[in-house]
């Protein structure tokens, strides 16, 4: 037993070092300010008014860019695109919406314990009030080129952003009080003059907050009462004031029309009146939250879709929903502010659906292209699709308690007046959102179990450990982590003539950062050489069941581990067993050395992204990582000074173990810190590209249900634990949008604006990591760069090509994967041999979806991804993120949006009429886009470039 826990002890020390050594790793000056989400922008002027931002590194509008941009060869008339319709202003209309929306520098939120008289106790209530700077930095520090994480930390300790240009400075908040109310305490303490409070906040960094807690004996009362004035709160920006108010704290009565009063105050699921977000918003509504709360609400845009899928919180991030999630958040701002607020429901006409329909497509200022005469029957007509009239017919929304009455507010359409109702409702009122109209996602843990004698009679044996079920909207910037813990038994007397050795594993799922913990059952496993001795764990996968409003479950499957492969079980020599497992190798295989099938120290951060991400969130992230950063560099010493792990494995330096504890907790913060930079940075990043496509294409793209965003530290299962790496990756496990085109627009451009969107992120994302950090990962775009290097060809596969590429001599591991990509209605883009990836044979390929024109890259293990090996002895590495591909792509949207219609007109309109007339043939498909990819990366590229775009510069 002593063995036994020095052994463990040893995998957590091997563990701990595979993680600091990947947290520690240089990431370049750019790249970690990407990771992180610091956003650079200037100071406010002197001369501007309190609610005054300028945005630095503003995105040129793309009719600035150069004449010469798109080649004259593309374009049937001078600077016209030719068969679908694209839009020359799309950046300079987002960029005008994001000046129209910019808030106040400084906000003040406020919480109060209790609203009616019947939950405060002995009288005492308990506000929080919360004033809020706004500003991002202004400035970042300058760290050289390689710098690493010590560099970045050591900078970022080295500045003080109250002294930023963007700081608010002298900040005080005043408040006065109603006869009777008593300041009992308050955190941190108010200086008392005429009859006023005052706090002294001092400077507030950008984005930072202060808190003030305040605690007070109230009078009785029956009725609605106004304990104060409303705080205010003052500071300075620059030369000039900033200010925001607070709405007044309240008491209100305890009941209206029979009903108590918190029903309709209280925080939902759906409608989180609690969420910090929520609260931050509504506390700009005040001092008259209701009108604000409408108006504000009212101006997002509608999008179509059945159900709650987003709630309060993936409305505000994505600043549309549909009336559903729009009421829903209509409804957490009025509750958050004291205001009573309840939902109804009722049918649209087909007339006042499809306004809303068409709401989703406001006008273009300039639209550019033509149709040929045989396209305009294939143009789209939204309003008359009968999927969007069904989803919007289903009409939500608000009523809101105000004056005695309850006050009817639609928000879905943006001219809708307080009363104004655009139909009758049906049924009673609801305080919550039913629970058969939410989004749903169960997460299930798959193990397959052998042993020889079950699987003679009946084969695998599956069982689910764990499994749980959440709503969507619940899971908007709350990303799950899933971990298992192993324990680890041998025979206590050590082993005589056979061995075994005893694995139990306990999965379990932490949600946010509240860590509140799902554990699912134990299982375990037994590793014998003893004949018939093995009771073994073959395989496990994550099962997502994503459930729409109508009830519909479309599964989605990501393998964990799998010790059997999926060449073994569907390759062709086999129907339904695996001839492997009917031998004495299992023996060998299953024997007492092998590892255990996951390591305790795996962990996966899954994101549901029902929505956009909010780019502060994904900052936050980031400055959690940084927070933890100083206790990284603290135990690298403790690391480094280890010397020899052998000694540890044999016993010889057990006074090593109380520092490695210390190594084991800061390992887990900062793996957990790390995996979710990665997530958050990529889904901000990447829907902030989505959209600038887009809208440059003409169609209306965003999610109608929870994206699925992997990223993972796996350690290597292996025999001899100092040969060990640790393996980090992200898995685009479900990455689909619904696209819409615009009425008039061609149908055609949304698998246009699918396959673009596909291809362009997995040519460009590479290149551009690559070039930032000056390292290879692996990629699936990169094998089938790495292909046509070596002059490997392309082979393209669908059902009528499957005799052809079983002949390939390719890994049988990537022949199942494709023949169940292709059964599965999908057609692939494969090199017809193995690549050579850093001297290693490797094989990756093009997914591309033939009824939608989706293209997802694929990598041998099935996932979609990018991957990095770390090696455990610590040597420099760095990673290769798609997200910083994709934010240095929006720093220069121009050039994005330039190549990208370079690249449908040169795909779609000089290669396509080819490929039809060829029938799908391999070679007409595999020359088309090698000719594509060759005309991407010798003109569009270059013609796209201005000398001074830095972004060229790394590039060329």
């Amino acid at each position: 037993m002593r063995n036994s826990r020095i052994r463990n002890q040893f995998i957590k020390i091997v563990a701990s070092i595979l993680i600091v050594a990947l947290i520690c790793s240089p990431i370049p000056p750019k790249g970690w300010a990407s990771l992180v989400g610091v956003e650079i922008a200037q100071a406010a002027p002197a001369s501007a008014g309190p609610a005054s931002t300028v945005l630095s590194n503003a995105t040129l509008p793309l009719e600035q860019a150069k004449p010469h941009a798109l080649p004259p060869e593309l374009t049937k008339q001078p600077g016209q695109p030719a068969g679908m319709l694209l839009e020359a202003e799309a950046r300079q209309t987002e960029l005008q919406h994001k000046l129209a929306t910019l808030v106040n520098p400084i906000s003040i939120s406020r919480v109060q314990s209790a609203y009616t008289p019947e939950l405060i106790l002995s009288n005492i209530l308990a506000i929080t009030l919360t004033v809020t700077n706004n500003q991002p930095p202004a400035i970042i520090p300058q760290l050289p080129p390689g710098a690493t994480l010590t560099d970045t930390v050591q900078a970022w300790q080295s500045v003080d952003l109250r002294n930023d240009p963007n700081a608010i400075h002298n900040v005080l908040l005043v408040d006065s009080f109603a006869s009777g109310v008593v300041i009992a305490s308050s955190m941190p303490r108010a200086d008392y003059r005429n009859e006023q409070y005052t706090w002294n906040l001092g400077d507030i960094a950008p984005l930072d907050s202060v808190t003030v807690t305040i605690v007070m004996q109230v009078p009785a009362s029956s009725g609605a009462v106004s304990l104060d004035t409303g705080a205010t709160a003052w500071g300075t920006l620059q030369d000039h004031v900033v200010s925001a108010q607070a709405c007044p704290i309240m008491l209100l009565s305890n009941a209206i029309e029979g009903q108590s009063v918190n029903a309709y105050l209280r925080t939902t699921l759906d409608a989180g009146s609690a969420d910090e977000y929520v609260i931050k918003r509504a506390g700009q509504m005040c001092p008259d939250p209701v009108a604000k709360s409408f108006e504000y609400v009212r101006s997002l845009g509608y999008e179509a879709y059945k159900g709650s899928l987003r709630g309060a919180r993936g409305t505000l991030w994505s600043e549309a929903g549909n009336s559903l999630d729009k009421s829903s958040l209509l409804i957490a701002t009025l509750r958050s502010n004291g205001v009573p607020a309840r939902y109804r429901h009722g049918t649209l006409s087909d007339e006042r659906a499809q306004e809303l329909i068409l709401s989703m497509f406001p006008p273009k200022p300039r639209v550019v292209g033509y149709f040929p005469t045989e396209v305009e029957a294939q143009r789209a007509d939204p309003a008359h699709d009968p999927k969007l009239l069904a989803e919007a017919k289903d009409h939500w929304w608000v009523e809101a308690y105000q004056n005695g009455t309850w006050i009817a507010m639609d928000p879905s359409f943006s001219y809708a007046a307080p009363g104004q109702t655009f139909t009758q409702p049906e049924g009673d009122s609801l305080i919550e959102v039913p629970d058969q109209m939410r989004h749903k996602v169960t997460v299930s843990l798959k193990t397959e179990r052998y042993d020889l004698l079950t699987y003679l009679l009946a084969r695998f044996v599956y069982v689910t450990p764990l499994t749980t079920t959440f709503n969507t909207a619940e899971l908007v910037g709350q990303p799950l982590t899933f971990k298992q813990l192993v324990s680890t038994q041998h025979p206590p007397f050590g082993c005589l003539i056979y061995c075994w050795t005893h694995f139990t594993y306990i999965p379990y799922l932490r949600m946010g950062d509240e860590g509140w913990m799902i554990q699912g059952e134990p299982y375990w496993e037994l590793l014998s050489d003893y004949p018939f001795g093995q009771f073994v764990i073959t395989a496990e996968w994550l099962i997502f069941d994503v459930r729409d409003a109508d009830g519909n479950v479309t599964t989605y499957t990501r393998e964990i581990a799998d010790r059997v492969g999926i060449a073994a079980r569907k390759g062709p020599l086999v129907s339904d067993m695996v001839p492997e497992l009917l031998t004495g190798q299992v023996m060998i295989t299953f024997g007492p050395k092998a590892p255990a099938l996951v390591n305790e120290w795996d962990t996966h951060a899954i994101y549901f992204n029902p929505s956009l991400i909010s780019s502060e969130y994904a900052a936050h992230v980031g400055e959690n990582l940084l927070a933890v950063s100083p206790r990284i560099l603290s135990v690298q010493p403790i690391v480094s000074g280890l010397g020899s792990l052998f000694a540890v494995l044999e016993g010889q330096a057990l006074d090593l173990l109380p520092k490695m504890e210390i190594v084991t907790e800061v390992a887990i913060d900062s793996g957990q810190a790390f995996n979710r930079m990665q997530g958050a940075t990529f889904v901000a990043l990447s829907d902030q590209a989505s959209r600038e496509v887009a809208d440059t294409s003409l169609v209306r793209s965003y999610p109608d249900s929870p994206r699925i965003t992997m990223v993972s530290s796996v350690i290597s299962r292996t025999e001899v634990l100092t040969q060990a790496v640790q393996l980090q990756l992200m898995d685009l496990v479900h990455n689909s949008l619904r696209v819409i085109a615009y009425p008039g627009q061609v149908k055609s451009a949304e698998p246009t604006y699918r396959l673009t969107r596909g291809m362009n992120e997995a040519f460009l994302e590479k290149k551009v990591g690559e070039q930032l950090t000056g390292e290879t990962g692996k990629s699936g775009a990169g094998v089938l760069q790495a292909a046509t290097a070596q002059n490997i060809p392309l082979m393209y596969v669908d059902l009528n090509q499957l005799e052809q590429f079983a002949q390939l001599p390719i890994s049988q591991q990537a022949k199942a994967r494709i023949v169940d990509a292709v059964t599965q209605g999908n057609a692939v883009l494969v090199p017809e041999r193995m690549v050579l990836w850093n001297g290693q044979p490797t094989i990756a390929w093009w997914q591309i979806n033939l009824r939608t024109g989706e293209v997802i890259d694929v990598s041998e293990d099935g996932t979609h991804q990018w991957l990095v090996i770390a090696a455990v002895s610590l040597k420099a590495f760095l990673i290769i993120s798609i997200g910083i591909g994709i934010a240095i792509l929006i720093e220069r949207m121009r050039m994005w949006e330039v190549a990208a219609r370079a690249t449908w007109e040169y795909f779609w309109k000089a290669k396509a009429p080819a490929l039809q007339n060829a029938a799908g043939d391999p070679n007409a498909y595999r020359q088309a886009l090698i000719d594509t990819k060759n005309y991407m990366r010798n003109t569009v590229w270059p013609s796209a470039c201005d000398v001074n775009n830095w972004l060229c510069k790394v590039l060329y």
